[in-house]
This record gives C-alpha cells, structure tokens and sequence, in this order.
C-alpha cells in the first residue's frame, strides 16, 4: 500500500508538484529524454515489467519531433509546436487551444511553457510526481532489478541503432533529391543500405528479447511477496521471543522470592 499521505493528492489532472519536490522533479525534468524513461521505468518498476520497451518506443519517438532530434541523446524536452506535432503522432493530437490547456496547463508541471518527456509519462500513465520519488510498495530484489536495468540497455541500445539508421536515411534521401555527383553518391549509398542483409540487426532485436524475457523469469522465479512475508514472519518470531523471555524472567523473579520468603533462615517478625 502506497504512504498514507499519498492517498489525499489531488487528481492527477490537476497535480501540483509538492513543494518538497520541486527541486527534485526540476532535476529529473532537466535529463536527456532516455534518462527520463529510465527513472519512470524504475519507479514503476513492477508495472512496466515485461513491457519496458513500451516507454523506451516512446521516447525515441520523442526525441525524433525536437528541434535537436540529430542528437537524440541529448534531448529534454519539446516546444509547444513540437509537442503538438509528436501528441498528433500518439493520435493524441488537439487543437491549439486545447493543446495549450492540456499541454501547458495540466502536463507541463514546471510551468517553463515546454514538456518534457517525464511530464508526458506522468500525465499519459496517471501517476501522481509524488510515487516518481516514493518507496516501491513492495520489495524487488536486486538481482531482479539488475536483470531489468541490463534489459533495458540491451533493448536501447537496438533502439539507438535503429534510429541512426533512420536518421542518416532521411539525410541522403534529402541530398538524393538533388542534382550532381554529391546527388548520385547519396543515391547509390541509399539502394545500398534498403537492400543490406538486415541480419545484424534481427541478431539484435532478438538478443535483447531475449534478455527481457530473462529478466521476466527472474522476476517470476523470486515472488515479489516472499522477502516481505519473511520480513513479516522475522519480526513475528522476535516478538514472541521478546514477550517469552520477558515472561521467563518474571517467573524467574518470582521464583526467586519465593524462594527467599520460604527459606527457614528467614527470621520472623517480632511478635
């Protein structure tokens, strides 16, 4: 169960960020984009398993519609104009005045009139800023957070291949449109790439499905319950230890007085 001071946020539509955790969510806000969908993912640790690759897919889509997209990792956020068209993307799309409503008033939580991609996921998802920096509700193992970390690398670093690709595809496509050698070059080098044998990469995609399904059978293999139900029974035992050997040493004391109230050294008061 989440901390009882979770439970009276206001409605996620309408979240503020606590004034505790400005600072904290500004930090996060100010991440290149893949570090965003990496601190959500950990947070969400348990809801996301099995499915990371839905948010790693996103925020490479993200990244493509920013001003700065030939450098995807160094991507935060997007302007007005750019989020509008990636929400068009999400066939999430809206009119201006709606995206300014919705975008700018209820998603952009810093109020720095741009969104980044943790606001989006947290709007998206419904997820209160406050649990992006809470305790999991229940225990995850560190083998299988390992497992899940490892997975996600693997799956982004497909990811980051395959957008590269794209990205140097639309470039000679754009000089191909040209006329000249600089032209013809592009050309060729485009026919090349289309016709490559996509083996490598097929390689790739499957060593990192491969790596999430791993992480999925740690993840089924540990119980997520079970450190818990022994944290639980631990303090159990140490309970009722504490109470019988509390209970020992009272009997132990009365024993004793006893004992000396019954001993025929015991002189008797005067009559």
């Amino acid at each position: 169960m989440p901390p009882a001071d979770l439970t009276v946020l206001p409605p996620v539509e309408a979240q503020e960020i606590p004034v505790d955790l400005v600072e904290k969510f500004k930090t996060v806000s100010s991440l290149p984009a893949d570090d965003q969908a990496k601190k959500f993912l950990r947070a969400f640790v348990l809801e996301f398993r099995g499915r990371f690759e839905e948010i790693l897919d996103m925020t490479a889509q993200f990244t493509s519609f920013s001003e700065n997209s030939k450098n995807p990792t160094q991507v935060v956020d997007l302007n007005e104009f750019d989020a509008h068209r990636f929400l068009e993307k999400r066939d999430e799309s809206m009119t201006v005045a709606e995206l300014r409503r919705k975008v700018m008033g209820e998603m952009d939580l810093d109020k720095n009139r741009r969104l980044s991609l943790i606001e989006y996921l947290l709007w998206k998802y419904q997820k209160p800023v406050a649990l992006l920096f809470a305790k999991p509700p229940m225990t995850v193992s560190e083998d299988y957070l390992a497992e899940f970390e490892a997975a996600m690398a693997e799956y982004q670093k497909v990811v980051e291949q395959k957008r590269a690709r794209e990205n140097q595809m639309r470039a000679l496509e754009a000089q191909a449109e040209g006329g000249g050698v600089k032209a013809l070059a592009a050309k060729n080098q485009l026919a090349q790439m289309k016709s490559e044998d996509q083996l490598a990469q097929n390689k790739r995609e499957i060593d990192a499905e491969l790596r999430r399904k791993k992480a999925e059978k740690a993840y089924k293999e540990e119980d997520p319950f079970k450190k818990e139900q022994e944290r639980l029974e631990a303090e159990k035992r140490a309970k009722e230890e504490e109470e019988k050997r509390k209970r020992d040493e009272g009997r132990k004391r009365l024993a004793e007085k006893a004992k000396t109230w019954n001993s025929p050294d015991k002189v008797s008061p005067a009559q």
